[in-house]
């Protein structure tokens, strides 16, 4: 990440609104090496917007809250 000044994360909504368990990882330990600041970021995601409709897309905001935490920038609009 270090290298760009925008970046794009993609990620998918599992189970009842939680991060696809192989991110556990990622969101866990190398997010928190990660420098944010100065970062524009933008998300964007998968899942079931009918059978889901309570939690659709549930992770993005775990994910955006965290990297916010971090000093990142978001962009776009839902």
């Amino acid at each position: 990440f270090d290298d760009y000044q925008n970046v794009i994360i993609g990620c998918p909504t599992w189970d009842v609104g939680e991060l696809q368990s192989d991110w556990a990882g990622f969101y866990s330990e190398e997010l928190d090496n990660v420098e944010f600041k100065g970062k524009k970021v933008a998300y964007f995601g998968t899942g079931d917007q009918v059978g889901y409709a309570d939690n659709f897309q549930d992770a993005m905001g775990i994910l955006e809250e965290k990297i916010t935490d971090k000093g990142g920038t978001t962009i776009g609009s839902w």
